[in-house]
């Protein structure tokens, strides 16, 4: 093709024609990330390469290492939530919604009507299914 078809040609072309405000900007965004995933980072990022000392860098006696700060990665309310669920933190929302449907199965009030705390617990799971739920889909 000669230049002026080329410039033509380019010219008929809108890739974001059909596309609203926020795709256009999706699409903006995975440009500028190459089309890779990204992870949100939770607190000091930092945090991450001087307590595990991923490079090697630091010794024990360096002023950037931390001496055994306990610095919570999780929420309190989510840890209490998974300690309700009797699951490990991190977990994936697949395996969360397996392990509350085990819960309830387990509790539901029809399947334990001789067992008094039977709903307590139910209603218990539910909370913390529900905090848990709405961490990982924000995060």
């Amino acid at each position: 093709m000669c230049l002026g078809h080329a410039k033509e040609h380019n010219k008929a072309i809108d890739y974001f024609k059909n596309m609203g405000t926020k795709e256009i900007e999706a699409e903006v965004k995975a440009d500028t990330i190459w089309r890779l995933p990204t992870w949100p980072l939770r607190g000091d990022y930092r945090r991450c390469f001087v307590e595990k000392n991923v490079f090697n860098l630091f010794d024990e006696h360096s002023p950037y290492v931390r001496q055994k700060e306990t610095v919570p990665f999780f929420p309190q309310e989510v840890e209490k939530a998974a300690k309700t669920m009797g699951v490990g933190l991190p977990i994936l929302l697949p395996e969360l919604k397996k392990v509350y449907k085990t819960k309830v199965k387990q509790f539901h009030p029809d399947l334990n009507r001789d067992k008094k705390g039977a709903e307590e617990e139910l209603k218990k799971i539910t909370i913390a299914y529900k905090t848990l739920s709405n961490y990982l889909m924000d995060a």
